[in-house]
């Protein structure tokens, strides 16, 4: 998905969701009762059904417009968003336990893409951030909002090596391998050149020796040497420096050749 910062929208503009008339009065229904069920005011409820009247409930337009800005409370216009993102493609991606927006592999470790509510130390995903996520059709999508610098990517690693445990479905190694390969698709776009743009790229690397195990006495040994070598072909030279470390390391890099 081509991305503009500056707009904070999706470059190719479509609509993707079609819904039919009984599907709308649902999806209207729900939001009512979940305003409510949040103690919206009835002025309050309105002010949120006049935001979504002005794009005709498009809930594409809704985002690439930011019409959710005329949600004047800025509380009120996060229970509205963060509702509608269960709408978004990737609900079904990912088991959380919590909706999308109370993610903490969403969160930037430093807390950059939230903010906190007065006298409640709770870090609540930014506008920006739900408006970038409910634009992702799937999770290169999301893997791309990590390669921009959004998100927490030891969460996301956590996330993953606990999906492999219970499915068998390692996707650890892709990720992180498709941050140390990103190349900025807009830039790219632009002008047919690569540029490698993953922000906090020395996390990424410490993430890749922990996957691999690279703290280990063990890892440069005889018993070790395939997935030794495995590292070698990746290519990444953070990692082969580990290679020349010592003699016995030495011998090691010496067999893999």
């Amino acid at each position: 998905m081509l991305w503009h910062d500056g707009y904070n929208r999706p470059l190719v503009q479509r609509d993707r969701f079609d819904f039919s008339i009984n599907q709308l009065q649902e999806i209207k229904s729900d939001l009512y009762d979940h305003l409510n069920n949040c103690n919206f005011s009835s002025g309050e409820i309105d002010e949120v059904f006049r935001s979504l009247e002005t794009v005709k409930w498009n809930l594409d337009e809704y985002f690439r417009s930011h019409s959710y800005n005329m949600i004047f409370n800025r509380s009120n216009r996060y229970t509205v968003l963060e509702y509608l993102l269960e709408y978004a493609p990737i609900r079904d991606l990912f088991i959380t336990g919590c909706t999308l927006a109370e993610w903490d592999a969403f969160k930037n470790p430093d807390d950059s893409n939230t903010w906190k509510e007065k006298d409640n130390d709770y870090c609540i995903l930014d506008e920006n951030s739900i408006c970038r996520l409910f634009f992702c059709n799937n999770e290169k999508d999301v893997w791309e909002y990590f390669a921009d610098g959004y998100g927490n990517y030891r969460e996301m690693v956590e996330y993953y090596y606990e999906k492999e445990y219970h499915d068998g479905d390692n996707s650890v190694l892709p990720f992180l391998m498709y941050l140390i390969n990103h190349d900025d698709p807009f830039l790219y776009s632009c002008t047919r050149k690569k540029y490698r743009s993953v922000p906090r790229y020395n996390e990424v690397i410490e993430l890749l020796m922990e996957y691999y195990n690279m703290y280990s006495d063990s890892f440069f040994s005889q018993d070790n040497i395939s997935i030794a070598k495995e590292v070698w072909e990746t290519g990444i030279e953070e990692l082969r420096v580990e290679f020349v470390k010592s003699e016995e390391r030495l011998e090691i890099l010496k067999q893999i050749l």
